[in-house]
């Protein structure tokens, strides 16, 4: 009993403070676009996307060979969004000058992004880069990009804006969720412990009375 509410106790606290992903928009000023004009359209509000979930209503594509997109971040994980739809052609992915995985989001109808690539385990001493590259023998296919998601190191200055107190809103909210969850749930647990303790001394059914 003592160790089923320990655990209960440390799930419900400690999860909420996991590593918590940050997105990172196409329309992310950081993101380098490459040839920056005329290869990549930038659709924004765009009727196309509607009702497909894409990340802000935004999306960029490029039909152009060897045209790519990069991004540089430190984090320990990171994540490669893309659309669906039957022009969607191969996406090179490569991460810290090595290529990793050739992907594509082709599918018999258009739909909603979709998770094209993802690696965790990165080194956290390091900056890495990610790029995306139409490969020069590829089709006249679009390669897409909805968004990259990946968890930041602290510190970052690319995640959310931080505080005095070191602590991102969506950190503090992290933090809040725990103790909200956390708190009552350890006081029923202590709760349920002494009920228990209670029980076992004065019997099952409660002291003899008379």
């Amino acid at each position: 009993m003592r160790s089923t509410a320990i655990t209960i106790f440390l799930l419900a606290f400690i999860t909420p403070l996991v590593a918590k992903k940050e997105v990172v928009d196409d329309t992310d000023p950081s993101i380098v676009y490459w040839p920056p004009a005329d290869a990549w359209e930038h659709f924004k509000d765009h009727p196309s996307l509607t009702g497909r979930n894409y990340w802000n209503n935004s999306l960029s594509f490029t039909f152009s060979k060897a045209a790519y997109l990069s991004w540089t971040f430190n984090g320990t994980s990171i994540e490669y969004w893309g659309g669906t739809s039957d022009r969607d052609g191969s996406c090179l992915v490569e991460l810290d000058d090595v290529k990793v995985a050739t992907v594509s989001g082709r599918a018999a109808q258009v739909g909603s992004p979709i998770l094209l690539w993802g690696d965790s385990g990165l080194a956290n001493d390091t900056e890495h880069t990610i790029k995306i590259t139409v490969p020069s023998d590829d089709t006249a296919d679009a390669c897409d990009f909805d968004r990259f998601e990946y968890v930041p190191l602290p510190g970052d200055p690319r995640a959310s804006s931080k505080s005095e107190d070191g602590l991102s809103a969506s950190d503090k909210i992290a933090l809040g969720t725990g103790l909200g969850i956390g708190i009552p749930t350890v006081l029923i647990a202590g709760l349920a412990l002494y009920l228990s303790h209670t029980s076992r001394s004065k019997g099952v059914y409660g002291p003899i009375v008379g």
